[in-house]
This record gives structure tokens, sequence and C-alpha cells, in this order.
């Protein structure tokens, strides 16, 4: 899984934000606030990994249970592919 190209992730103050940014950005009107936990989800997806790979990271970065972890995650991209922000294939 990969974020698609045309979308950024950037951080104002203590808020992150994730936009499309590309020559679609006026069509897209993506515009997603983050959490510190989400962001590092992103960060992770911006490289190219699969699910297992990510939760492991997230459960090695934050003080969650596994099964909490699970689930947020699969929210979070579950609303990441809605969005169209999420490139499955890669």
């Amino acid at each position: 899984m990969k974020i698609k190209q045309g979308f950024a992730l950037r951080r104002f103050a203590d808020k992150w934000i994730a936009v499309s940014c590309d020559e679609l950005a006026d069509t897209r009107n993506v515009l997603i606030t983050l959490n510190k936990t989400a962001a590092f989800a992103w960060e992770q997806l911006e490289k190219g990994t699969d699910r297992a790979a990510l939760l492991e990271a997230l459960c090695d970065r934050f003080d969650v249970e596994r099964d909490v972890a699970s689930r947020d995650l699969d929210a979070f991209l579950q609303k990441a592919r809605e969005a169209g922000i999420l490139d499955d294939e890669s």
C-alpha cells in the first residue's frame, strides 16, 4: 500500500493535515486532519508498506495494545480508501 501521488502531509503547530496538492487539487478537495498516530501511519504509507508491517511499526512506536491498534488502523485505511488517497496496488 502507498499514498497516491498528489497528496502531501503538512504539520501546522500541533496538527497534521493531509491535502491534495497536484493539478487535480481543485476537483479533489481533499483535506484531512490527522492525529500523531495517523500521521505516523501516513509517513509509513508514503514509503510503501503492507498492513502487517504497518501494524508492527505502530505497535513498536506507540504504547498501544495490538488489537486496538489493528482496529484503529483498519478504520484509518478505510477512510484513506474512501478519500481516494490510498493505492492498494503498490
